[in-house]
């Protein structure tokens, strides 16, 4: 039920002061503090970011730090709608950024002062998680077009063509930038010419939690007994190739993954977009609630990936792909999308999401 932007402000109690931010306003009062954040998706600003959670962002002015400083009165959420506010109950401060000191959990962890340049942002955690219907009024999911699945047609014949439209199609929507023009110190691999080509245009390619390492990063390397191109984040583990095959296999300390150099970057492809992708739900599943899970998806003939999680199966819907896992739980399953849209039709699969911004 909506309610007035007046109605509001009044829960904040008597001699409430108000304070404009933009896409946010404040109001302090004797009882509470209100956060009224505008409708709409912001993935770098303040807004609802999912079912469960709100994201606060610069500018911060005037008293407004201090109030978020402030824990003595309940902070009450909504969102302005073009007919009223939204309410979201009561939310939980779960992570602050600058400052002087980040919190995690209610855990405070101080900061280096010579690089703290004051509050950036706060995440915060409602009480209660919003109906879908909710989460659509405040940020509706319009019906955009979503990148396809035709290169699954090619996986089986041709990787190289395969990974060319996958990253085509799924990073459609980030700008392009200008090549540095810096080229490889040898003669590449069709499939890593390939990636760099349009990974030189958008580095998002290049991964953001793993990562292929840059064309003038490669060189032959004694101890690898070949060369490394691609890197797990925390050095778990390095993929070495040779050079004397157009498609040559792919090392892991010695041992050759399942899937040459094009299959291996098609499946790097895959699970760093997920990595990537601003709308993304997590869950533990069994093995029947995963298997009922992917039944309506489409699983990418490739041999079962053997990172992040040895082995990671891969599927595929437009817009959307999924991960698939072993876990401690039974399995692990990811799914994501870089637009909102792709994720409605899992929204209520028939097990409770861990997290979920779709």
């Amino acid at each position: 039920m909506l309610v007035s932007e007046d109605e509001a402000f009044r829960r904040a109690g008597a001699d409430a002061e108000v304070v404009d931010a933009g896409d946010v306003t404040y109001a302090r009062g004797r009882d509470a503090l209100v956060i009224i954040v505008a409708a709409g998706e912001r993935p770098d600003g303040s807004q609802l970011a999912s079912r469960e959670d709100v994201t606060l962002r610069r500018p911060f002015p005037g008293p407004v730090t201090d109030w978020l400083g402030d824990h003595r009165r309940p902070w009450l959420g909504f969102v302005r709608l073009s007919d009223g506010c939204l309410p979201l109950g009561r939310l939980r401060e779960v992570c602050r950024y600058g400052g002087g000191t980040d919190l995690i959990d209610n855990g405070y962890f101080p900061r280096d002062p010579a690089a703290d340049t004051g509050l950036q942002g706060i995440d915060l955690a409602l009480e209660k998680r919003l109906p879908s219907r909710a989460l659509d009024l405040a940020r509706p999911a319009g019906d955009e077009p979503v990148p396809g699945v035709g290169w699954l047609l090619d996986v089986q014949h041709d990787r190289v063509a395969a990974l060319r439209e996958f990253l085509t199609g799924w990073y459609a929507d980030v700008p392009e930038q200008e090549p540095d023009g810096i080229e490889p110190s040898m003669e590449l691999p069709e499939p890593l010419r390939v990636f760099y080509e349009l990974a030189a245009r958008k580095p998002i390619i290049y991964g953001t939690q793993d990562t292929v390492r840059r064309p003038e990063e490669l060189e032959y390397d004694d101890d690898f007994d070949g060369v490394p191109f691609a890197d797990e984040n925390q050095g778990v583990w390095t993929r070495v190739i040779n050079f004397d095959l157009d498609d040559p296999p792919v090392y892991d300390d010695g041992e050759p993954d399942a899937e040459p150099l094009s299959g291996f970057l098609l499946q790097f492809a895959l699970i760093e977009a997920v990595m990537s992708a601003p709308y993304a739900g997590q869950a533990e599943l069994t093995e029947a609630e995963r298997d009922r899970f992917v039944e309506g998806l489409i699983p990418v003939p490739l041999a079962p990936a053997r990172f992040p999680v040895d082995p990671t199966r891969i599927y595929v819907a437009p817009g959307l792909i999924a991960l698939t896992f072993p876990s401690d739980e039974a399995f692990g399953l990811t799914v994501a999308g870089r637009r909102r849209s792709a994720l409605r039709e899992v929204r209520e699969p028939g097990f409770a999401w861990a997290n979920f911004t779709g």
